[in-house]
Order: structure tokens, then C-alpha cells, then sequence
């Protein structure tokens, strides 16, 4: 058996959070499980032929919403037409042909592997014998938006506009450039535009060797992160590949036309960091993000290291860093103070604990405030082993990944080996009231997978979208009825608004009569969507429906209707 642990994006009213998963491959290669932080099973992938290598997804919302549907052969290969599904839905003139020898044949269309509800994009072209060839296209909302031409072997050639692998509908990057045997050479630009409307503008970009190497060489800009109103760059000269001299991260301000240094270094002639630097943290929000300044010896960060949060004007210093030991090969040593992974304005939560040699161990305290006029207040935390250190172990109480002043939701339980065990509680906040149990349910003992009946949260719960799912699971996986709860924000108990149920025998995917709701639904927008599902896809008619929030009715009407085939 093969673990792999992923970082993924979890998109929370209109903002991508860092999560974890974990993937883990059978020793044969047949079976490939994807399971959430929290012990839920998302999917089990099978694969018919061991001696082929499992196709692999680290894209969470492909994870949870796409399955590809069509014929195996005798051999065991993929033939004929394969379709692709999204949220149970064909996907229009998506997919194409296998042949006998499942190999991919004639014209394609695919997903990107950026694919998502907020960058719907595909690539289009053709395929001989399994390999691409000529023009290819990148698809955007139904129009060309980049893409470039393969030769006979398969390999990118000539000019090529391609995406970014963050490319989103508001956050659109391109990178223009020209390949040769499927190299990069010469001049490469960078450009960015926040949405549709409006024109892609050079950012950044630089040169590459004209002997086929791939070398980086002058000067570059390239883009480290950007936002609605800031993009963060990092600037400086390579050599052969290299980075040397002085290098600067820049961020640019488009609301008030400026641009500032907020942080860099210098690289050696080796390409190696050295002396003085200011680092930004990529997990934090470019609006308001994260520093840490300290210094580095041929590569390896050593003494101490300080950690500043910045606002849209000034800088903080948050108490926060600790120490890297050069003789422990640059590893973090003694206590320490960090921030969390998307740290910003209204989600300020750090962490305070020892390290030895680089791993977490003893007792560590969570602490969360709402703005920087307010103290650091303890709220949670626990322990890890003293023996083998980074394992969680014992009493442990955690905050969710979407844990803000709208959204204070806090998790309570044991841990062993670093895996979750026994009974968990979700417990609530709203209106700086008490933390009130809303939640939650056990964990199995020996695979820290979930078990037995639960009561979830939904994915966008917070105080103006309190909606809960009620239902069981079987080692992991969703089994029978699971029925929807939802509570206004100021309501004091919760009504039945929807539900179905899962086929265990399948897979875990939702079989017969459904009603589910809109992913954005919230007090201002009570939309449901009530239909039948047949092996995880939705079949006939199916009816959305809307409740107004101030009408004296609670009754759901129905506002549009449509028909799907299987």
C-alpha cells in the first residue's frame, strides 16, 4: 500500500483555501482511495489493468465532482466513446475515442488539469496512435484563449499561448512564448487579466537559452501571487539557469498605481540564498499577507527567523518565528510561533510550540483574533508525541480550515498515532455567543476513517448558510439516507429542507430522488435543485427551486426546469 499526502484548493464563498488529503494506492495498483483530513472516503477509483499506471487526481474538485464514463475491452484497455461527467451532469462535447488498443484516436476534447467550477477550461485537438498532434486549443468559455501546435513526435513546437496552473475566471494568466523539439527558447511573457472583459497586459516574463537547454538567463519577473487589487512578483537575473545577485519581491498596488519592495535577497553564484532575507509565505493572502526575515548560510536558514503580517499600509511584527539550527542541516529547533496556512485580515490564527529536529513535539496552543485592534485569544490545541515527533497524540482541539469571525467552528476529540479515533465534536459560534455542539460523530479505532451516524457541516457553512447533513457512513463512505437540515442566522432550530441517499454497493454515489442544494446557498439565496439520480448521474426532469428569506411562506417555487438523458 502506497500513501501520498496532496495539498489541494477548497473553494469557500469565493475564496481557495489550502487543504490536505491523502491518496492511498493498493500494492497492486487496482485501487485508489482519496480521503479527506477529517477520515471521509471522496471516491474509489478502480483500475482494470495493474500493469498500467493509475491515473492519479490531485485536483480536489475533480476528486469529489468528474468521472469519466465508457466501454473496457476484452483486454481490459479502454475503447469507443468516453464521456466525461461533472456534479452528475454530461459535460457538452466533451471526451472522445479509444481504440482497440486503448490508445486515444481523432479529435479530443479534455479538461485541463485546473478544471473547476471557476476555470472551466478545455483542450481541444487531435490525437495518432495516443500522441498529440498539430493544433491544439485552449477553450475558455467557448472561446480560443491560448494553445500551440505538436509535431509528428508528440512534442510542442513553434508559438504556444499556455495557461497558468492556477488560471481562474478572475485571476487569468497566460505565458506566450515559442517552443523548439519542445523546448522554451528566447523571449517568454507572462500576462494577466482579472477577468473576461477586459485585456491581457504583460507582467512579467524573460528569456530562455536558444540552444534547447531550457536555461533561464538575463533578467526575469515572474509572478508569485495576486488578488484583486495586488500582484506580488519576484524580480532579479538568472545565469544559466541560475538565480544570482539580488532579487526583490515587489508588490503592486493597481488601486493606487504603486508599486513597493516587500521583501528579497541575495543568491550566491551557485544559486544558492545567502545573508539577509524577507521571505513571503505563498499559503497567506496577497491582500494581507505574511513575512518571515532572517538569514541564510549557503542555502540553509540559520538563527533566528521573525514573522510579520502586512496589511494593505502597514507592516506588524506578530511575535511570531523561532530558530533554525545550521548543525541540524537548517531544520527548526525550540519554540517557535507560526502563522496558519491562509492567514489574512479576518482570519488571524498562529500556532505556539516547540520543534526538535524539524518536527513538532509536546504541547502546542492555537490562537485566534478577529482584527489587529484585538488580543491573541487561546482556542484551541493539543498535543504531539515526545517519542516519535510530528504525531498528534491524545486531546486535541482543532479549528476548521474555513475558521473565521463568520465561520468559528471548532472540532474536539482524541487522537492516536496521529490519527483520529473514538467520538469528535463540532461545536459553533455565532454572535461571539458560547461554543454550542452542532455536530459530529466516531471515528474507527483502527482506520481513523469515519463510522456509524454523523451529523456534517456543509462545505460553506457559516453564520448566514447553517446547513447540516445527517446520515451514516460505513468505513469511510456515505451509506443510505442522508437528509439536510439548514437554520437561518438569528433561528434557533433547524428545519428539513433536503436530502437522498448513497448506494454503498457502487461506490458511495447518490442513487433514486434528490433534493440538494445550491453550492452558494445562504439566507439571501435559498436555492434547491429536486430530481432523480441513476448510478451517480441525474436523469429526467429535474426543477430548481427558491424561497424568499422575508416571505411569510417557507414553500419552495419553482423558477426553472431541465432535462437530462442518461
Amino acid at each position: 500500500m502506497i500513501l501520498k499526502e496532496f495539498e489541494g484548493e477548497r473553494l469557500f464563498w469565493y475564496r481557495f483555501l489550502k487543504t490536505k488529503f491523502l491518496i492511498i494506492i493498493s500494492n497492486n495498483n487496482t485501487e485508489i482511495k482519496y480521503v479527506t483530513e477529517d477520515g471521509q472516503i471522496l471516491r474509489i477509483d478502480y483500475n482494470k489493468d495493474p500493469q498500467e499506471t493509475p491515473h492519479i487526481l490531485n485536483n480536489l474538485e475533480q476528486i469529489k465532482h468528474l468521472q469519466w464514463v465508457g466501454e473496457y475491452g476484452k483486454n481490459l484497455k479502454k475503447v469507443g466513446d468516453w464521456i466525461a461527467i461533472w456534479k452528475g451532469q454530461q459535460l457538452k462535447n466533451v471526451g472522445g475515442k479509444y481504440s482497440e488498443e486503448g490508445k486515444k484516436i481523432g479529435f479530443w476534447v479534455e479538461l485541463t488539469s485546473n478544471y473547476m467550477e471557476q476555470s472551466l477550461v478545455y483542450e481541444a485537438g487531435e490525437y495518432v496512435d495516443d500522441q498529440r498532434r498539430g493544433k491544439w486549443k485552449y477553450l475558455f468559455k467557448d472561446y480560443e484563449i491560448g494553445g500551440g501546435n505538436y509535431n509528428k513526435k508528440g512534442i510542442k513546437n513553434e508559438n504556444w499561448i499556455e495557461l497558468s496552473k492556477s488560471f481562474q475566471s478572475d485571476k487569468q494568466v497566460t505565458y506566450n512564448g515559442k517552443y523548439r523539439n519542445g523546448k522554451k527558447i528566447g523571449i517568454w511573457v507572462e500576462c494577466l487579466r482579472m477577468n473576461g472583459y477586459q485585456s491581457f497586459q504583460v507582467i512579467g516574463g524573460g528569456y530562455y537559452d536558444n540552444e534547447g537547454k531550457e536555461l533561464k538567463i538575463g533578467s526575469w519577473v515572474e509572478l508569485i501571487d495576486f488578488g484583486i487589487n495586488k500582484q506580488v512578483t519576484f524580480n532579479g537575473q538568472y545565469n544559466n539557469g541560475y538565480k544570482i545577485g539580488r532579487w526583490n519581491i515587489l508588490s503592486s498596488d493597481y488601486s493606487y498605481d504603486q508599486t513597493k519592495k516587500i521583501g528579497g535577497g541575495c543568491y550566491n553564484e551557485r544559486g544558492l540564498k545567502n545573508g539577509k532575507w524577507v521571505e513571503f509565505d505563498d499559503h497567506s493572502a496577497s491582500e494581507s499577507y505574511i513575512t518571515y526575515c532572517g538569514e541564510y548560510k549557503n542555502g540553509q536558514k540559520v538563527g533566528l527567523w521573525n514573522l510579520y503580517w502586512n496589511n494593505d499600509i502597514y507592516t506588524y511584527q506578530l511575535s511570531g518565528g523561532g530558530c533554525y539550527e545550521i548543525k541540524k542541516g537548517g531544520l527548526k529547533n525550540g519554540k517557535w510561533i507560526e502563522s496558519s496556512d491562509n492567514f489574512e485580515k479576518f482570519r488571524q490564527i498562529i500556532y505556539n510550540g516547540v520543534y526538535k529536529d524539524g518536527k513538532k513535539m509536546g504541547k502546542w496552543d492555537i490562537f485566534w483574533r478577529e482584527s489587529k485592534e484585538n488580543d491573541f485569544l487561546l482556542i484551541g490545541g493539543g498535543s504531539y508525541n515526545e517519542i516519535e515527533f510530528g504525531k498528534k497524540e491524545g486531546k486535541w482541539k482543532e479549528l476548521s480550515v474555513t475558521f473565521s469571525k463568520q465561520s468559528q467552528i471548532i472540532f474536539d476529540g482524541q487522537y492516536k498515532n496521529n490519527q483520529k479515533i473514538g467520538r469528535w465534536n463540532t461545536y459553533f459560534s455565532r454572535n461571539e455567543e458560547q461554543f454550542n455542539q452542532i455536530g459530529g460523530g466516531d471515528y474507527n479505532y483502527e482506520n481513523g476513517l469515519k463510522q456509524g451516524k454523523w451529523v456534517d457541516l456543509f462545505d460553506n457553512f457559516r453564520e448566514d448558510s447553517q446547513v447540516t447533513y445527517n446520515g451514516e457512513y460505513k468505513n469511510g463512505q456515505r451509506v443510505g439516507r442522508w437528509d439536510i437540515y439548514y437554520r437561518e442566522t438569528l433561528g434557533e432550530n433547524f428545519e428539513w429542507i433536503g436530502g437522498g441517499s448513497y448506494d454503498l454497493k457502487e461506490g458511495g454515489i447518490k442513487k433514486g430522488k434528490w433534493i440538494e442544494l445550491s453550492d452558494t446557498f445562504q439566507d439571501w439565496s435559498l436555492l434547491i435543485y429536486q430530481g432523480e439520480y441513476q448510478n451517480g448521474r441525474k436523469v429526467g426532469k429535474w426543477e430548481e427551486k427558491k424561497r424568499d428569506f422575508y416571505a411569510f411562506s417557507k414553500r419552495f417555487l419553482k423558477t426553472k426546469e431541465n432535462v437530462y438523458e442518461y
